[in-house]
């Protein structure tokens, strides 16, 4: 009987079993909006979290970038690698030794000049052809240049030859 019985009270008159199951629905209703809600709110905390972790991985790779390359420079500054310079060593003799020994007239045969006009040629010539000496080499003379100039000239020996008479590369 208490099934059929209808509600008191309420505008229209309704079963009870029809109000239950209204709140029932209602409650259904709410429990589901709710859990969606939660599932909504958790799924972005998780995004969110996911991002925070990206960054943090990405943050300790970065530092641990940098940490080895500090170890490194720390290490290559603690024990640096010494390294030689090479040049290939060449004979110098005829110019340095042989070439300022000469009297007059060797010195004029063999460059073409007098001495007076190969020290005037140097003197003048100096400030446009002189060159700075670099970490791998020293440079070559001002009048070793202007020697090779003038015997070239006055040679008909090859360039390699001329090089190994001064003791310079052929470029």
């Amino acid at each position: 009987m208490a099934d059929n019985m209808t509600m008191r009270g309420s505008t229209t008159d309704v079963p009870a079993p029809e109000i239950r199951r209204r709140r029932l629905l209602r409650v259904i209703t709410t429990w589901m909006a709710m859990r969606a809600k939660h599932r909504s709110e958790e799924r972005l905390l998780r995004l969110a979290l996911e991002e925070q972790e990206a960054f943090t991985r990405a943050c300790e790779d970065a530092m641990c970038a940098n940490l080895f390359t500090m170890a490194a420079i720390a290490i290559e500054l603690l024990h640096p690698i010494q390294r030689e310079r090479w040049a290939f060593q060449r004979n110098e003799r005829w110019f340095e030794g042989t070439l300022p020994h000469l009297g007059d007239a060797h010195f004029r045969q063999s460059l073409r000049v007098t001495p007076a006009t190969f020290n005037y040629l140097v003197n003048v010539l100096t400030p446009v052809l002189e060159r700075a000496d670099t970490n791998m080499r020293p440079a070559v003379s001002v009048a070793k240049r202007i020697a090779i100039g003038l015997y070239r000239l006055r040679s008909t020996a090859e360039d390699a030859t001329i090089a190994h008479l001064f003791g310079v590369g052929t470029a």
